[in-house]
């Protein structure tokens, strides 16, 4: 019943991935709102990871294990990374090459930018933005596309254990009372 639910759960997080990668190509965001999507997207996934997690255990009347919980979120936060990385993967890779260009971009103009209104010289700023660029790059390779989902896994496989471990709550067993011990 919980792997199920799991499942359904890792579809709705890969589901805002997604729909975050998308609005990110179609739109022309600057890196600031980028900044605060990625912020909101966080925040909005853990919100819904949350709150499901916590209707199973009202669904079983308050209670709730931490490997109920953790091993629910973890399926969920799996299925939902191997979705999101695949679908990054063929996007990036087949679907629209120029995505990663236009983002490096970017991050170089922004970058550049700052930089120089901070005055920092222009030696420094060519090296810092060869090494962004290089390291973009990388990234949105395939081989950085799985890379970026072992680190994002791990991430929401430790917030899952640490929201495990404060909504946990073990079936508490009551003895019943013997009549005689009544008297």
């Amino acid at each position: 019943m919980i792997d199920k639910k799991a499942i359904n759960l890792g579809l709705v997080l890969a589901a805002c991935t997604i729909i975050f990668t998308l609005l990110t190509a179609i739109a022309d965001f600057g890196m600031i709102t980028f900044f605060v999507l990625v912020l909101v997207l966080f925040i909005v996934m853990a919100i819904i990871l949350v709150k499901s997690t916590l209707k199973i255990k009202k669904e079983n009347d308050g209670v709730i294990t931490f490997m109920e919980s953790f091993k629910y979120m973890a399926t969920a936060v799996v299925i939902s990374g191997i979705i999101s990385t695949a679908f990054s993967i063929l996007y990036f890779q087949l679907i629209d090459p120029t995505y990663a260009a236009k983002m490096i971009d970017k991050t170089l103009e922004w970058t550049s930018s700052m930089m120089q209104n901070s005055g920092v010289g222009d030696s420094a700023i060519e090296k810092q933005l060869t090494d962004i660029e290089t390291d973009m790059t990388k990234q949105f390779a395939v081989t950085g596309q799985l890379i970026s989902f072992l680190k994002s896994t791990a991430v929401w496989i430790i917030f899952a254990a640490i929201v495990s471990l404060i909504i946990k709550k073990e079936q508490t067993f009551q003895p019943k009372q013997n009549p005689i011990d009544q008297f």
